[in-house]
């Protein structure tokens, strides 16, 4: 009985040091991105939640993959912005959001109904 419960101490203290002993895994700060829809017709709002200092900017492509529209964004600080798409032609386009080489990308179609332009995200 005193073998049984020395060996059972034993193990308990040997199987503590092993986990204790693994280092905690750190992961890298990472920015946060959403895109989401606006009340307002006609424009997509964008927010960046900067965990690091980087590159920052949103960038537009319609279907034949062309850039049709780019803009650069802080890259110290979080930022809010909205994006007024009245201009875009009727089309499907790529809305692709990049944040310390973090990427988002929304697929958006701007189309005519009920007599008004307006879009809707296809993903």
């Amino acid at each position: 009985m005193k073998n049984s419960i020395k060996l059972a101490a034993l193990l308990l203290l040997v199987s503590t040091s092993v986990f204790a002993a693994t280092p905690a895994k750190t992961t890298a700060a990472q920015d946060e991105i959403s895109v989401q829809a606006s009340p307002k017709n006609l424009v997509v709002g964008v927010s960046i939640q900067k965990e690091t200092t980087g590159r920052a900017y949103v960038r537009f492509y319609d279907s034949e993959n062309n850039e049709v529209m780019t803009d650069y964004l802080p890259s110290k600080e979080s930022v809010e912005k909205g994006y007024n798409l009245s201009e875009l032609p009727y089309g499907n386009y790529t809305m692709a959001v990049t944040s310390n080489n973090k990427v988002v990308t929304k697929q958006l179609s701007v189309y005519k109904e009920f007599g008004k332009k307006t879009y809707v995200f296809l993903q």
